[in-house]
Order: C-alpha cells, then structure tokens, then sequence
C-alpha cells in the first residue's frame, strides 16, 4: 500500500515537471531553457529534477511523447468512426484533427514539429527519443493506409505515389498551421477569408489533385 502510494506520488511528480516543461519550451525553446528556470517553473529544486530525469533532453522527449500520444488517440477515434463513408472523408477527417490540435494544444503540436525537424540517425540512437520516432510513424502509417486503401477502392489514382502524396499533405497543413498561428488576424481582415474555410478548401485541391477521373 505504501509503494503505491509512493509511485502514484512520483508519477504526480514527474507529470509537473513535465506540465511545465511543456510550458517553458512552448515559450523560450528547449536550448534557450536552462534547468534553473524549469526548476522555478515547475517549484522543485534542480536535484528533485535529476531524481525523475537525467537531462534536459530526456524532459523534452517525454513532453514529445506525451504530445504524439494526445494527438494519435484523437485520430485513432476519429478513424474508427463507422459514419466515416469514403478514404476522402477519411483524410479530411484527419487533416481537421490536426488543425484543431494546433490551435487547441499549441505548446504540444509545436513540441512535435520541433521533434520532426530532428536528424532521425541521431535520435535513433537515443531509446527515448527513438519512442518518440515510434509515436510519430502512427500518423505516417495511418495516412499511407488510408491512400492506399483509397486506391484500392477505386477512389485515388491508380498510379498515385504514396510517399510523394504523403509529404505534400503534411507540407501543405504544416504550411496552413503555421498560418493560423501567426497571420490569422491578418488573413480574416486584410483578404477576407476564414482561416478554417481555407483548410476546407485546400484539402478539395489536395483530394482532386489524387482522385480517380471516372470514365
């Protein structure tokens, strides 16, 4: 009973520093963070820190990890919706989720498109950041099964290049959260256009530019 109580207390503790490290990367960046500020930010002595993690880093792929975590379940529920009634749907449905975790868990989407910009050989090397690698293919996986599951179905074209489609999308909404974060003011009033609209919109070219043209 007593270790129970112990470990649920550590795993109280863990998950602070964490909330607020997710807090203060969100905020300066993981390098312009020093240990000193995290501690202050999350009320614990530096040494408390070292007792849960063994560097800066390791603090860092845990948010990483908790944010792809977050990210994949909604999309996980979302895919297995049974009204879901084309692979177009199906992308739309994603490319939503995507979007709204953005604008919903800024700190977090950020963590996991910092993490993407990392050299994949060197974090391979590193078995926590190679979990947050891990985490990050559920996405690819998801999207590349339902492309293909939409050419079988006679939806996409037959000659349709997985990868290639893959990372157009990906650029493509990483390009429109990326306006939504800083120019959505300025785009609603200067152009007149409903940022949300235009990921409506968007996501009608990407899925016209890879249907299948009925004969």
């Amino acid at each position: 009973m007593r270790e129970d109580i112990r470990e649920q207390d550590r795993n109280i503790r863990k998950k602070a520093i964490i909330d607020s490290a997710e807090i203060i990367f969100y905020r300066k960046g993981v390098e312009a963070t020093s240990m000193d500020e995290l501690a202050k930010e999350c009320g614990f002595t530096k040494r408390t820190i070292y007792s849960y993690f063994t560097s800066k880093e390791e603090i860092y792929y845990e948010v990483v990890i908790r944010a792809y975590q977050k990210m994949n379940v909604q999309i996980s529920t979302e895919i297995k919706d049974h009204d879901i009634v084309s692979e177009a749907e199906r992308l739309k449905r994603i490319a939503l989720i995507l979007i709204d975790f953005n604008q919903t868990n800024a700190a977090e989407f950020k963590a996991i498109v910092d993490f993407e910009n990392k050299d994949i050989d060197t974090l391979l090397q590193n078995e926590i950041a190679a979990k947050c690698y891990e985490e990050g293919q559920f996405l690819v996986k998801v999207l590349t099964e339902t492309l293909k599951e939409g050419i079988q179905k006679g939806e996409f074209r037959d000659d349709l290049d997985i990868g290639q489609t893959f990372l157009a999308m990906w650029s493509a909404l990483l390009g429109m959260a990326h306006l939504m974060n800083y120019k959505k003011e300025y785009i609603k009033r200067y152009l007149e256009v409903d940022v949300y609209e235009s990921v409506d919109y968007l996501f009608h070219i990407i899925i016209d530019s890879i249907r299948k043209e009925e004969k």
